[in-house]
C-alpha cells in the first residue's frame, strides 16, 4: 500500500481534510511531539511514497529508509531541516509552502509597534505610562526582500517610512548601509551556511543605539550571544524574537526588559494553517503526479 507519512507535529489529525483516494493510506506520527531522527526511523518503510514534514529533521537516514519516497512536501517555509542535496541527488522533489507570509508579516509589524510603544513594558504596572515612539518617519530595514520581506514592505506602504532592503538576489542596498542607516531592522532570510550568525558582534557594532532588531524568520541567523552583549552595551534599544536558536529560549533572553519574546507563533492563526495545510496538500498530489 502507497503510504503517505505525516510527520509534522502540528499538521491537523482530522482525516476529513486529507483527499480521499483509495490507493493512498495515509499515516501519521504522534501529535504534539517533535520526533528526533531515530524516532522518525521508527515510522519510515518501503511503502512510503511521501512525507508531509514539519520542522523535524529529514536526513539522508531518513531517505534511505524510504527507498521509494518521491515527494517531501513541507508543512511550512523553511526548508535547513531537510538535507535538500541529498534528496535532489535521489531525485525526490521538495516542496515548502508561501501561504504563511501574511501572517509573519502581521505579526513583524505587530511587533514593531510593541517595541515602539513599550506595550509589554506596560502590561506589567497598574496605569503607569511609559513614554515610546512614532513609527512614522522611520526607516525600516529589509533583510531579505522574499514573499514574507515584500509583503512587510507592502503592508507598511502607507505609513509615512522609507526603506532600506538587503537582498543579494537584487541590486537594493548593501547590508552595510541597512545596518547603519535603519531605526528598524527585520530579518527574512532562510537558515542557510552563509546566513548562520549573519547577525552578530561586527553587524551590532554597525546599527545606530536606537536600533530596533526584529526577527521571524530562523534563530541561528542572530548570534545571540552577541545580541545580549549588544544589549547590554546599548549598542541597540531593543529586539523582538519569535524564533532562537535553541527553543524555547533562555532566560538571559526572557529577562531583558528591552527584548521581546515570543514563542515560535509566526504563522499561528486559525486561517493561515489552514490555508498552508490545504498547500502543502497541494504540493504533495502536484508532485506525486
Amino acid at each position: 500500500m502507497q503510504t503517505i507519512l505525516i510527520s509534522s507535529r502540528s499538521f491537523s489529525r482530522d482525516t476529513n481534510n486529507l483527499p480521499l483516494d483509495k490507493e493512498l493510506c495515509w499515516h501519521y506520527t504522534p501529535k504534539g511531539k517533535k520526533l528526533t531522527e531515530t524516532e522518525l526511523l521508527k515510522y519510515t518503510n518501503k511503502d512510503i511514497i511521501g512525507i508531509i514534514a514539519g520542522t523535524e529533521v529529514i536526513t539522508k537516514s531518513i531517505i534511505d529508509a524510504c527507498p521509494n519516497l518521491r515527494v517531501i512536501s513541507r508543512y511550512g517555509g523553511g526548508l535547513d531541516n531537510i538535507d535538500t542535496a541529498y534528496a535532489k541527488k535521489k531525485k525526490i522533489k521538495v516542496y515548502s509552502t508561501i501561504s504563511q507570509s501574511t501572517a509573519v508579516a502581521e505579526l513583524t509589524i505587530a511587533l514593531m509597534f510593541s517595541l515602539l510603544r513599550k506595550i509589554p513594558q506596560m502590561c506589567d504596572y497598574c496605569w503607569n505610562p511609559i513614554q515610546g515612539n512614532l513609527l512614522a518617519g522611520k526607516t525600516i530595514g529589509i533583510i531579505g526582500f522574499g514573499h514574507i520581506g515584500s509583503k512587510v514592505v507592502d503592508m507598511l506602504d502607507n505609513f509615512n517610512v522609507k526603506f532600506k532592503i538587503y537582498d543579494p538576489r537584487y541590486k537594493f542596498d548593501t547590508l552595510h548601509e541597512v545596518l547603519t542607516k535603519s531605526d528598524i531592522i527585520t530579518l527574512h532570510v532562510p537558515l542557510t551556511a552563509k546566513t548562520e550568525h549573519m547577525v552578530s558582534k561586527e553587524q551590532f557594532a554597525k546599527m545606530k543605539p536606537t536600533a530596533l532588531l526584529i526577527n521571524t524568520s530562523r534563530g541561528k541567523v542572530v548570534d545571540e550571544r552577541a545580541l545580549i552583549k549588544a544589549i547590554a552595551k546599548k549598542e541597540i534599544a531593543g529586539a523582538a524574537l519569535d524564533v532562537y536558536e535553541k527553543e524555547p529560549c533562555g532566560w538571559q533572553l526572557m529577562e531583558l526588559d528591552n527584548v521581546i519574546t515570543m514563542p515560535h507563533i509566526g504563522s499561528y492563526t486559525y486561517e493561515t494553517r489552514q490555508q498552508m495545510e490545504k498547500e502543502t496538500i497541494d504540493n504533495l498530489i502536484e508532485g506525486l503526479k
